[in-house]
């Protein structure tokens, strides 16, 4: 079951997925860390997307629980696809995400 199936975001005050507004600001011409960057910057996790790395991961950032949920389900809009918890957690790092993202 995709993360985004098991929340749903409006009930705690998110925009709900699918909802175009959550991402349209959001390049889509860029790399995909760049997109999930920005992504990140979005929902609050960092002031700027300058301050993380690759090598990063959202524990590492101090997102917690829902805001990681938040992420991907921001995540699964902006790119089209569906991230089930299998695979996100098969990702160690942020760069892991955007490789599998990356078109």
């Amino acid at each position: 079951m995709e993360l985004s199936q098991r929340l749903d975001l409006a009930k705690f005050g998110f925009d709900t997925p699918g909802d175009e507004s959550d991402t349209q600001d959001i390049a889509r011409d860029g790399d995909a860390f760049a997109q999930l960057c920005a992504l990140l910057v979005k929902i609050g996790v960092v002031e700027d997307a300058q301050e993380i790395s690759a090598d990063d991961t959202l524990d590492g950032l101090d997102a917690d629980s829902l805001t990681q949920i938040e992420f991907v389900v921001r995540a699964e809009d902006h790119f089209g696809v569906r991230i089930n918890e299998e695979l996100f957690a098969s990702w160690d790092t942020l760069g892991d995400m955007a490789k599998y993202l990356a078109p």
